[in-house]
């Protein structure tokens, strides 16, 4: 449920809102802020997340336990904008971050536990162009870019004597460097074809990790939407992770590293609007639409993600000693063979309106160095980018 208010000349805008999950296990509320009235457009947001979880926790480096608790997110955000024109403007972003996990005393090694605590700071950067205008739902017209630099900083704070200590000191931090680049062509009338190029990487002590694949908002038991066989580099240390997508045909996973590059191309065609020169009603039929698309991208470690020592080249594979009766030390066999870092997916979709949700349904196949993986169908909620 969601809740706003605005003065008559609208230089002013505060939204609300909140969540509450079906089986009463948690809480999501928010509260926005926006000012209009200079040139300099501010933004302050706070957002609170509550959810219970049950998981493994390493109690020592020999002994792993599960226990079940309740994770506590805490979100504060300020945005500043100066815009240089109509279509174009420089953004600031600050804020923080803090997540803390209360373990519940259900026996005595729960009970001992202690509470987990995280707190991340972060900044961005970002240039950003945008003259596109909305021709009909899903259908736009013109360009719009972004170039960004992102900085990520954990910190320590403990209160002790009613005192709060933060520490910055040898937490380690991470930078992302990314650029995002859109053009919607109109084809005929309300036909429009749509492309757009991702990039970014990841740099610091520490790293980001993006997971190549998948749709966004995709409605799917979790546990079948990650691909656990795509390996990870053991040499990172990655403090945070994202998921790229769209590339349909694949799981999320088929390929994963700090950087990454992706190309997402598709024809939209709405076809009763296109047809029919009469208002329609009808918001299923109105919003129908059929699409062709095109997905290609990488992630990757290193400069390039196609020099030799690329993980995807090499396989590791144990092979058991026969001359051995218990095959205790089995000889390791590491092969070397040309996978192509570059996956792509294609297919065609449906779209529409439907109870007042834009529903995507895709039906997609997948190309990993020349091997077709099977037809997949990729059911969705929102809008295209």
């Amino acid at each position: 449920m969601k809740v706003g208010v605005t003065d008559l000349f609208e230089d002013y805008r505060i939204i609300g809102g909140f969540r509450l999950p079906l089986g009463l296990d948690g809480s999501e509320y928010f509260l926005d802020y926006h000012s209009f009235k200079k040139r300099l457009d501010k933004r302050f947001m706070a957002y609170r997340k509550v959810t219970k979880n049950q998981g493994l926790v390493e109690v020592d480096p020999d002994r792993i336990i599960e226990a079940e608790g309740k994770v506590v997110t805490n979100l504060l955000h300020m945005t500043l904008s100066w815009p240089f024109s109509v279509t174009s403007s420089l953004r600031f972003q600050a804020g923080y971050r803090g997540d803390r996990i209360y373990f519940s005393a259900e026996n005595l090694e729960t009970l001992l536990l202690a509470d987990n605590q995280e707190n991340l700071f972060n900044t961005k950067l970002e240039f950003v162009y945008d003259n596109t205008y909305e021709v009909a739902l899903n259908i736009l017209n013109g360009s719009r870019f972004k170039v960004y630099n992102e900085f990520f900083k954990p910190f320590r704070a403990y209160l002790t004597d009613s005192e709060l200590d933060v520490s910055f000191k040898n937490t380690g931090w991470v930078g992302v460097m990314g650029g995002d680049f859109r053009h919607y062509q109109k084809i005929h009338k309300q036909i429009v074809w749509a492309s757009r190029f991702t990039a970014a990487k990841s740099y610091g002590t520490k790293k980001l990790i993006y997971y190549l694949g998948g749709v966004e908002n995709w409605l799917k038991d979790p546990t079948k939407q990650f691909n656990q066989l795509t390996p990870i580099a053991e040499d990172q240390d990655y403090l945070l992770q994202s998921i790229t997508a769209n590339l349909r045909g694949f799981r999320y996973n088929i390929r994963n590293g700090s950087s990454h590059a992706l190309l997402n191309t598709e024809i939209r065609i709405p076809i009763f609007s296109y047809l029919i020169n009469s208002p329609i009603r009808s918001e299923l039929i109105r919003n129908f639409q059929v699409v062709g698309f095109l997905d290609a991208g990488t992630a990757w470690e290193g400069f390039s993600p196609f020099t030799e020592d690329n993980r995807y080249y090499t396989v590791t594979r144990p092979v058991q000693d026969l001359e051995s009766a218990n095959n205790s030390n089995p000889v390791i066999a590491t092969v070397n063979y040309f996978r192509n870092p570059i996956v792509y997916g294609y297919g065609v979709g449906f779209r529409s309106k439907v109870l007042g949700y834009f529903v995507k349904m895709d039906m997609a196949y997948g190309s990993d160095s020349g091997a077709k993986t099977p037809r997949t169908w990729f059911i969705s909620l929102g809008t295209d980018f």
